[in-house]
């Protein structure tokens, strides 16, 4: 039962409890009446971290949390309430259970009024138990009072051990690590009030931003290869120029959630959809109203659903086989990449080909003896020292899985040495090519091989 109607107040009136814990549930119930009809679903986590070293020994402490119930009721853990008890993994867990779901609970409101252990009455249902504290006056800092406060009676407890009169929202999956030990899920996304409440939602999110750049430059660098960037295109450079619009109308927007942290998960997930709708234009077998709709009670389904949409309709455009490093200059002669692409540094083939107004002999004699790729750190040392770096070995012939173009020559780049360690290590890649190849384009593929 809401309270949505104010006390009367009126001179002369004979005051008790239940005036002033009137007017504090009216207030209490027609924010939460308020926040319930500006936004659905208006509860959830907004912090949260649990103490994995504990888990891995089998108990669950929770060290921070914040957020608010399905009910209304908001919590802050420890600033403002006192964390729950810690409980032993071997009491959640029975024989049979390989893993669980962790919940923070909380009893409902009593239609009886019993809401509130004290000194003189107790009740494990209570949704509060006192707890005296002494404040001091605010205007004077002085005049110390002791005041009784009403601290939350939250629990832990799994899935198991629910009950019809708690309130409660899941925090984490909990596995056994399959060594004697327990683990928390990585994978698992609560329901929450913020994207930053869960590392791993926004560790998706930014990955797939990553690749959507990704295909924005792969698809680009082949338009402008081609000079069809023109009145005239083909059907095939309509349907890439849509694909590109679609890419790039969604990376703003999903960039500013990134970036902000703030925003609530079905507004992530409205922008996302956003994009999947616009990617079954690219596949006749592909129906929007497949498209899983939001569940704020299982974000971890709805999000990895939508990720593997999203990249699914991304091959069939621009299949993810291969992959162009973008370089920029950063000193003359001495250009540097990021490789944002975990996929490069396993079963992966890194291929450079180069075009000069050399001779092509001269251009394949100097090749391999005069450009220099290293780490981005590394490249500007070795020419100063005039050490080699990776080893380049002539191609005569492509790989087939690569778009080769007919003036280009190719080199295989080795992936062994102190060079290739260190790229390992940085995530960059530097390359020296000097003025003595003249009018030198150059580009670094990778070839990603299946499973990479």
């Amino acid at each position: 039962m809401k309270f949505l109607s104010r006390v009367v107040w009126s001179e002369g009136m004979h005051l008790g409890p239940h005036h002033f814990q009137t007017q504090s549930r009216y207030f209490e119930d027609s924010l939460w009446f308020l926040s319930a009809g500006l936004r659905r679903n208006p509860w959830g986590l907004i912090s949260l971290s649990l103490d994995t070293e504990a888990i891995r020994n089998g108990n669950v402490v929770l060290r921070y949390a914040s957020g608010i119930f399905p009910d209304g009721l908001v919590f802050e853990i420890p600033d403002s309430d006192p964390a729950p008890p810690a409980v032993s993994l071997k009491d959640l867990f029975s024989p049979t259970d390989s893993e669980i779901t962790l919940f923070l609970t909380v009893p409902k409101r009593s239609s009886r009024g019993l809401d509130c252990d004290t000194a003189t009455l107790k009740s494990n249902a209570a949704r509060y138990s006192s707890a005296d504290r002494t404040i001091t006056d605010d205007t004077s800092g002085q005049d110390e009072y002791t005041v009784a406060f009403g601290n939350k009676n939250l629990t832990l407890v799994s899935q198991a051990q629910l009950t019809p009169d708690a309130i409660s929202f899941p925090l984490a999956r909990i596995f056994r690590d399959g060594k004697g030990g327990f683990a928390v899920d990585p994978d698992f996304i609560p329901p929450a009030l913020r994207i930053s409440a869960n590392e791993n939602l926004l560790t998706l999110l930014k990955r797939l931003i990553e690749t959507l750049n990704e295909r924005i430059k792969t698809v680009s660098r082949g338009k402008k290869r081609e000079g069809q960037f023109e009145i005239g295109s083909s059907s095939l450079d309509v349907a890439n120029y849509w694909f590109l619009h679609a890419l790039c109308s969604a990376i703003p927007s999903l960039q500013q959630h990134l970036d902000a942290k703030h925003s609530h998960p079905e507004e992530l997930y409205l922008d996302l959809v956003r994009l999947s709708g616009a990617l079954c234009t690219f596949s006749l077998e592909s129906n929007p109203s497949d498209i899983p709709p939001y569940s704020h009670l299982h974000l971890q389904s709805v999000f990895h659903a939508l990720d593997a949409h999203i990249r699914r309709h991304l091959e069939i455009v621009v299949p993810s086989n291969t992959l162009t490093l973008d370089f920029t200059k950063s000193e003359p002669y001495v250009f540097v990449a990021n490789v944002n692409d975990e996929r490069c540094f396993r079963r992966a083939r890194w291929i450079f080909g180069i075009r000069s107004s050399l001779a092509e002999s001269d251009l394949l004699r100097l090749t391999p003896h005069l450009v220099k790729i290293c780490s981005a750190e590394g490249v500007t040392k070795l020419v100063q020292r005039a050490l080699p770096g990776l080893e380049l070995l002539h191609l005569s012939v492509p790989p087939s899985s690569m778009s080769a173009e007919a003036d280009m020559h190719y080199f295989s780049i080795s992936s062994a040495g102190a060079c290739w360690q260190h790229i390992l290590q940085t995530k960059r890649v530097g390359i020296y090519v000097p003025g003595d190849i003249r009018d030198a384009v150059f580009e670094i593929t990778v070839i990603l091989e299946a499973n990479a």
